[in-house]
C-alpha cells in the first residue's frame, strides 16, 4: 500500500492509464516545457520516431475505440497504441483498428505501426500476440516504460506518482509470483479441468 495519497491507486483503468500514455506523449508539442525531453525519449526509444524537431503530432485517445493514436502528420505516419493494464487483445482489435486507421486516413497516412503497450501481468496471450510481426510492430511493457520515465522523476507530481504507483504494484507481483503457476505446472499435477 502506498504511503500518500496517489492519484493512481485509484486511476487504475485502462482508460486512465489512456490519458497518461497520451499526456506523456503530448509534451512532444511543447519543446520548450521540462518534460519535453521525456516526450522526446518515449518517441525516440520506444516508438523509434527520432526526427520530431518539424513534426506535427496529434494525438487522440478513443478514436472508433482506438485507445491511443498518434498521428504524425507531416511524416504521414500513424502509431496504434493497443493499451492493456490486466487484459489481453480479444477479437483481433489490433487487426480492425489498423484497418479503420487505412481507411480513414487514405489520403493523409501512408504508414501505419502497431504499438502493444502493456503494464500488467503477461500471458501466453499477450506474448503470442506480440510475436505475430504482421500484427504488431512494437511491444512496450511496464519495465520499457519506466526505465525512461524514472529519468524524469522530480520534474512532475502526476508523473512521480504513476512511477510510485507502478513501483509498489511490482513489489506487490514480486511477493504473490509464488502464487502463479504455470498451464504446463497445471497439467503435470492434473490439476483443474
Amino acid at each position: 500500500m502506498l504511503e500518500k495519497n496517489n492519484l493512481f491507486s485509484f486511476a487504475t483503468s485502462e482508460l486512465s492509464q489512456d490519458a497518461f500514455i497520451c499526456w506523456c506523449l503530448n509534451w512532444i508539442n511543447y519543446p520548450n516545457e521540462e518534460l519535453y525531453p521525456m516526450a522526446k525519449d518515449i518517441f525516440s526509444n520506444l516508438l523509434e520516431e527520432k526526427d520530431l524537431e518539424n513534426e506535427k503530432v496529434e494525438i487522440l485517445r478513443q478514436y472508433k475505440k482506438i485507445d491511443v493514436l498518434v498521428i504524425l502528420k507531416k511524416s504521414k505516419k500513424a502509431y496504434i497504441i493497443e493499451d492493456k493494464t490486466y487484459t489481453s487483445e480479444y477479437s483481433e482489435q489490433i487487426k480492425r483498428y489498423k484497418e479503420t486507421i487505412k481507411n480513414d486516413f487514405k489520403e493523409e497516412i501512408n504508414d501505419v505501426k502497431t504499438v502493444y503497450f502493456k503494464t500488467g501481468f503477461w500471458f501466453s496471450d499477450d506474448y503470442k500476440t506480440t510475436s505475430d510481426e504482421n500484427k504488431v510492430n512494437k511491444k512496450i511493457d511496464r519495465k520499457n516504460f519506466l526505465d525512461i520515465l524514472n529519468k524524469y522523476r522530480g520534474k512532475n507530481p502526476i508523473l512521480d506518482d504513476y512511477c510510485e504507483y507502478f513501483e509498489e504494484v511490482t513489489k506487490q507481483e514480486e511477493k504473490e509470483k509464488n502464487y502463479f503457476i504455470s498451464e504446463e505446472e497445471l497439467s503435470q499435477k492434473n490439476i483443474g479441468s
